[in-house]
C-alpha cells in the first residue's frame, strides 16, 4: 500500500505579496466592496421568498413555496458579486427546505437544487451553507457614506430573524477584519526567515501575535449579542450539515452531497495564520504546484485565497531559538522562545492572552444551560473590545474600497 507523503516545505518563499490573491489590505478575507443585496428583477421570486424566510418557516410555508418557485438560469448573473448574492439566497433556501420542518427531508427541489448547483460549481464551492456565503456575503453598511465598522453593519438574509444570529454572523466578520493585518505579516515573516534577517522576523511574529489577540477578543465579543442558549437550540439547527449519502438534488444533477458535523461554517483566518508561520502540514490542503495549476479564470475569487493558504504553507517555516538575537525580542515580549509555531499555537492558550473561558460562556457542542436574566443584560450591555479598533480611520475613509 502507498502512502501519500506531504512535500517539505519550500526553502524559499513562494508568495512575494497578497496582492493579487483576492486578498483586501484592509478587510482581509472580507470583500473590500459591498456584497450585492438585491437581484436583477428576473430573479425576483428568489428573492421575495429570502426576505420572507423567517416568517415562513414560523408559519410552516416554506416548503410549499420552494417547491412553487419557478425554475430560473443562472446565465443572467452579470458579476461575481451577484453569484455571491445568488448562493446566499440559494443555499439559505436549501437549508431551511431541509431543517424546516419534522422530519427533515432528504431531496432538494429541482427549482432552489439545479441553479444552487450551477451556481456552486461557477463559484468553486460545494452547493451547503458556509462562511463564505452566510458571513463573507452576508453583510451590508447601515450608513453607506461611512467606512465598513462593527458599528455601522448589519446583515442582508437570516433564517429566524433576531440580534443573536444577526450577531452570530456580523461577530464572525468582526474576527476576519480583525485578523487581517496578520495576512500580510505571514508573507513577510517567511521572507524574513529566509534572509535570516531575525529582527525583521521578530517585528512580524510580533505583529502577528497582535492580530492573533485581536482575533481572539473579537471572538470573545461574540458572546455579547448573541445568546449560547439561542445559537445551540434556535440558530444552530439551520447550519446543520447531513451524513453521507448526503442531500439528494433534483432536477437531472445526479449529486448528493455529503456535509457532516456539526455546523457547515468555519473561518479560514486563525487556520492560515498559525499554520503558515509554523510551517506545519494541514491535511488535506493542496499542493503548491497543483493550486496555482488549478486556479480559472471564471472563478476569480475563492480559488486565489486557497492558493494563497497552500502557498504559504508550503513555503519555509520559521527557524527556531537558534535565531538568538531575533528569539531575545520575542522573550522579552512574552513570547516561549521554542519554536514560531509552538509561541504562536501555544500562546493563544497560554500567559498573553486565555482563549479558554468557563463552560456556560462559549458556542458550545452540547447544549449550554439558560443564563440568567441579569448575566444575559450585563452581557449585552457590556462594551465591544473590538468596537473602537474598527470605527474607521481618516485613512480607511479615503479608500475607496471602503465607499
Amino acid at each position: 500500500m502507498s502512502h501519500e507523503t506531504t512535500p517539505a516545505p519550500a526553502s524559499r518563499p513562494l508568495v512575494a505579496a497578497v496582492d493579487g490573491y483576492a486578498i483586501d489590505r484592509h478587510h482581509g478575507f472580507v470583500p473590500a466592496d459591498d456584497p450585492a443585496d438585491r437581484l436583477p428583477d428576473y430573479y425576483r421570486p428568489w428573492e421575495r421568498a429570502a426576505r420572507n424566510i423567517s416568517a415562513l418557516i414560523m408559519t410552516d410555508r416554506l416548503r410549499a413555496t420552494v417547491e412553487a418557485l419557478p425554475e430560473l438560469t443562472v446565465d443572467r448573473l452579470e458579476s461575481d458579486a451577484e453569484r455571491e448574492r445568488a448562493m446566499l439566497v440559494l443555499c439559505c433556501l436549501a437549508n431551511a427546505y431541509v431543517w424546516a420542518g419534522d422530519p427533515p427531508v432528504d431531496t432538494l427541489p429541482a427549482p432552489v437544487a439545479r441553479p444552487l448547483h450551477r451556481v456552486a460549481h461557477l463559484l468553486d464551492r460545494p452547493p451547503i451553507v458556509a462562511h463564505a456565503s452566510t458571513v463573507l456575503n452576508n453583510w451590508r453598511r447601515i450608513d453607506p457614506s461611512e467606512p465598513l465598522s462593527m458599528s455601522n453593519i448589519d446583515t442582508q438574509l437570516t433564517f429566524l430573524g433576531g440580534v443573536d444570529e444577526k450577531w452570530l454572523y456580523l461577530a464572525t466578520v468582526g474576527v476576519e477584519l480583525a485578523g487581517a493585518p496578520a495576512l500580510p505579516l505571514l508573507v513577510r515573516a517567511q521572507h524574513a526567515a529566509a534572509a535570516e534577517d531575525h529582527d525583521r522576523l521578530a517585528d512580524a511574529l510580533l505583529g502577528i501575535r497582535a492580530a492573533l489577540k485581536d482575533t481572539v477578543d473579537a471572538l470573545l465579543d461574540m458572546e455579547r449579542w448573541c445568546d449560547p442558549h439561542v445559537f445551540y437550540h434556535r440558530i444552530r439547527p439551520f447550519l446543520t450539515g447531513w451524513d453521507s449519502p448526503g442531500l439528494r438534488l433534483e432536477g437531472g444533477t445526479g449529486s448528493r452531497w455529503p456535509s457532516s458535523g456539526r455546523s457547515t461554517s468555519g473561518s479560514p483566518g486563525v487556520t492560515s495564520s498559525t499554520s503558515s508561520v509554523a510551517g506545519r502540514p494541514r491535511e488535506g490542503r493542496l499542493r503548491a504546484a497543483e493550486s496555482h495549476a488549478a486556479v480559472p479564470a471564471a472563478c476569480p475569487v475563492l480559488r486565489p485565497r486557497r492558493v494563497l493558504a497552500a502557498t504559504v504553507q508550503g513555503g519555509p517555516g520559521v527557524p527556531g531559538p537558534g535565531c538568538r538575537r531575533g528569539w531575545c525580542r520575542l522573550r522579552d515580549a512574552g513570547v516561549h522562545p521554542r519554536s514560531a509555531g509552538q509561541a504562536l499555537s501555544e500562546g493563544l492558550v497560554e500567559a498573553p492572552f486565555p482563549l479558554s473561558r468557563p463552560a456556560t460562556s462559549g458556542l458550545l457542542s452540547e447544549p449550554p444551560p439558560h443564563p440568567a436574566r441579569s448575566d444575559t443584560a450585563t452581557r449585552r450591555h457590556r462594551a465591544s473590545p473590538t468596537e473602537a479598533r474598527w470605527k474607521g480611520t481618516a485613512a480607511d475613509q479615503q479608500n475607496p474600497s471602503l465607499n
